[in-house]
């Protein structure tokens, strides 16, 4: 356990000082056989709203991590590639907070390509703070005797409504109809995209557990739920070792 803390611990010293990643000749070549291909289909199809449900975007974000400094490229040299904001957000799983876009324009394709540059260049810089600031808070208010608790006294994050449909007589839920405020600090956890991987790695090695579902959610990682906690992290921690440059970042 103490040599997957030390080598969790050196992945983020890794990712801090953009040590991590070294450049693969191949890449931009291949990023650019996608790319091209992809510019095909929007120069053939001027419905915008194809350009995200294409096989030749989906080839695109299927590229992962590593590729992301072309994808940035790309929109920063030609604000026509605004639909590349999309397989950015797709890949590093990220959610740009409301504060972060101009005002009354949150999710505006134009707009998001200053957002993400943004994002990559400056705000990712504070990723470690961010998340520490963000887990502070977690800790505060979860030990608040003020917070909304279930009736077995679990923190409560949001609640869905079911609504019954007279027409069809079927069931609609509508997800996360109210957030609490721990909820909220949960979910901009998570927006923090794929980033703080590493970070969740090294609480696990820790035995905090709080953000566990955040990082099988990203990596789509399944446990073996009839195994321990103790068991399932040092499975998680095993796969990670293995896989982990399938899922960093670039600086």
């Amino acid at each position: 356990m103490v040599r997957l803390l030390l080598l969790a611990t050196g992945l983020l010293l890794c990712v801090s000082h953009g040590l991590c990643q070294q450049p693969d000749p191949e890449i931009e070549t291949v990023f650019e056989g996608k790319f091209a291909a992809w510019k095909t289909w929007v120069n053939e199809h001027t419905n915008s709203s194809t350009h995200t449900s294409c096989k030749e975007f989906e080839d695109i974000v299927a590229l992962g991590p590593k590729f992301l400094p072309l994808l940035i490229k790309k929109i920063q040299k030609d604000k026509s590639n605004f639909s590349l904001t999309t397989a950015i957000r797709l890949i590093a799983q990220v959610r740009i907070p409301e504060e972060k876009w101009p005002e009354g324009r949150m999710g505006d394709s134009i707009s998001a390509v200053n957002v993400y540059q943004i994002w990559w260049h400056e705000d990712r810089k504070n990723i470690e703070q961010t998340y520490h600031a963000l887990k502070s808070r977690w800790d505060e208010l979860k030990a608040s005797p003020d917070i909304e608790r279930t009736e077995m006294g679990s923190p409560l994050l949001w609640y869905d409504q079911t609504a019954y449909n007279a027409r069809s007589g079927s069931l609609l839920v509508y997800g996360r109809r109210h957030i609490t405020d721990l909820g909220h600090v949960y979910i901009s956890v998570e927006g923090l995209g794929i980033d703080i991987l590493p970070l969740i790695i090294i609480d696990l090695t820790n035995k905090r557990y709080d953000f566990l579902s955040i990082f099988m959610k990203m990596t789509q990682f399944h446990v073996d739920r009839a195994k321990n906690i103790g068991d399932q992290v040092d499975d998680i921690l095993a796969w990670w070792n293995i896989h982990k440059e399938e899922w960093m970042m670039p600086e």
